[in-house]
């Protein structure tokens, strides 16, 4: 038995790069940019006027809510030389809340669960419940 391709969807008025890696079976919403060093698991739900930069890494089944900024520069200054990208990571089957915003470098552990409205500045253990500014682990 043939396995029966899933559809990606990209809603009109996003800009995603051709060069992104998009799995099946992802639903990409209105006024989402999304850059080419980018690779987005299987069966993903990104909300409208999300930012997706170079260097971020999606698992599958991830939910990321309304809003959300993913950062990749540490020290952003106009002109900068010695820029060094550091992307994110978002592993499998991961939650991020409406406007959230997440620094370079962090890494969201599988099944995380990231409260609306936080800034998560440094790593999240897999399971973990954060939230705040800066997130802090709230349950496990």
């Amino acid at each position: 038995m043939e396995k029966t391709p899933i559809t990606t969807f990209v809603h009109p008025n996003s800009d995603v790069n051709p060069d992104a890696d998009i799995g099946d079976g992802v639903h990409i919403y209105p006024w989402v940019y999304v850059e080419g060093d980018v690779v987005i698991g299987d069966r993903c739900n990104i909300k409208s006027f999300c930012y997706i930069p170079n260097g971020t890494k999606i698992g599958k089944d991830v939910f990321i809510g309304m809003g959300t900024q993913i950062c990749n520069d540490k020290n952003p200054i106009a002109n900068n030389n010695e820029f060094k990208q550091e992307g994110v990571i978002i592993e499998d089957s991961a939650s991020i809340g409406a406007n959230v915003t997440l620094l370079p470098g962090v890494t969201i552990g599988k099944s995380a669960l990231i409260g609306a409205g936080s800034v998560v500045t440094r790593n999240v253990r897999p399971f973990a419940i954060m939230a705040g500014n800066p997130a802090k682990e709230v349950k496990r």
